[in-house]
């Protein structure tokens, strides 16, 4: 049997959703989540994905609407900004983000929303969109930082251990984050 064709015997290549399977997998969705989502065993979902679906077809799922050719023109010229590099990136990761969302993928859309926000930041700190106060700076690094979310969903799993002091935890967490001075956003 070639690699790419379609057996009689694949449960994924016989699921009425397969283009949907494919899909999330080709967005980054893990092989897991979406063999649970479509109620598929694991080891089915990674050998259609390894034998059945030929690179091209992998490829052309990834890239989506956009034109590869397109896409490696206009990465490849030097005349792009750095802004349009974070452009093209931030594309790729929303559409990883979303495949691992629907897929329902908990730990890669936890991955893939701290690469989205760390993207964000970048940009807003090249456009000026953060205004460069201390004050400001002190609280997107303590509240809305990627190392901060890491540190209190670690504190939180071991806490888990012990109910009361979990809860304490929370409201304490949620007391300091209500007193935060808030960003204020121009309309646009």
């Amino acid at each position: 049997m070639q690699k790419g064709q379609i057996t009689g015997r694949c449960g994924a290549c016989r699921h009425p959703d397969r283009w949907r399977l494919e899909l999330l997998l080709s967005g980054g969705a893990s092989l897991q989540s979406c063999a649970r989502k479509f109620g598929l065993h694991y080891d089915a979902v990674r050998r259609h994905w390894i034998n059945h679906v030929p690179p091209e077809r992998k490829a052309a799922l990834v890239a989506g609407p956009v034109v590869v050719s397109d896409l490696a023109t206009r990465i490849a010229d030097e005349n792009v900004s750095v802004l349009d590099h974070l452009r093209t990136v931030r594309a790729g990761l929303y559409a990883m983000y979303d495949a691992a969302v629907s897929a329902g993928d908990r730990s890669g859309t936890a991955l893939l929303a701290g690469r989205l926000h760390d993207n964000l930041g970048i940009v807003a700190r090249l456009t000026g969109q953060l205004a460069q106060s201390p004050l400001v700076l002190n609280q997107q690094n303590i509240f809305i930082s990627p190392q901060f979310a890491e540190l209190q969903g670690a504190l939180l799993n071991i806490l888990s251990k012990h109910p009361e002091a979990r809860d304490d935890v929370i409201r304490e967490f949620r007391r300091l984050e209500s007193r935060a001075p808030q960003i204020e956003h121009d309309a646009a």
